[in-house]
């Protein structure tokens, strides 16, 4: 979709795409929020989106300071019961994560599970969408045992 002045020929008519128009919009409006930012100006940035690792942390109780047992309440809240609020093909592709990922993700919690906190193998560990589970447009994820995952997903 292209604007054009009235009355001008059609090689003379300047055309400024509407992306263009967006673009420059979006780009004036980010330049002004990070110079009001910069300049401690009294900004709302609670009304820019959080990325999900953020939300995972606000979202997230307090670390426990000792373990608690496996399979029990800790420091995940339980997962939502139902289909889910996302359409199943409009839902992540990669549901589960490949063995790297999963090494990656257990290297980056200590080798503990997320809810109990006790120190897991390996092959005792499995990847619980969170803070937004997988049915709700979910694509971060966390490394439980198999226990807390089992009580993540249980009705009590």
């Amino acid at each position: 979709m292209s604007v054009a002045l009235e009355g001008m020929t059609v090689e003379a008519v300047p055309r400024i795409s509407i992306w263009e128009t967006v673009g420059n919009f979006v780009g004036d409006f980010v330049s002004k929020l990070a110079e009001a930012v910069s300049s401690g100006s009294d900004v709302k940035t609670d009304l820019v989106p959080k990325n999900a690792m953020e939300k995972a942390v606000d979202n997230a109780k307090p670390a426990t300071a000792e373990p608690t047992a496996r399979g029990t309440a800790g420091n995940l809240e339980k997962s939502a019961r139902g289909k889910g609020t996302v359409a199943p093909a409009d839902r992540d592709k990669q549901r589960v994560k490949t063995a790297k990922g999963k090494a990656k993700e257990r290297e980056e919690n200590d080798n503990k599970c997320a809810n109990c906190g006790n120190e897991t193998k390996a092959e005792d560990t499995e990847s619980h969408h969170y803070p937004d589970r997988h049915a709700d447009g979910g694509k971060e994820s966390v490394p439980v045992c198999k226990d807390c995952h089992v009580y993540l997903h249980s009705k009590d």
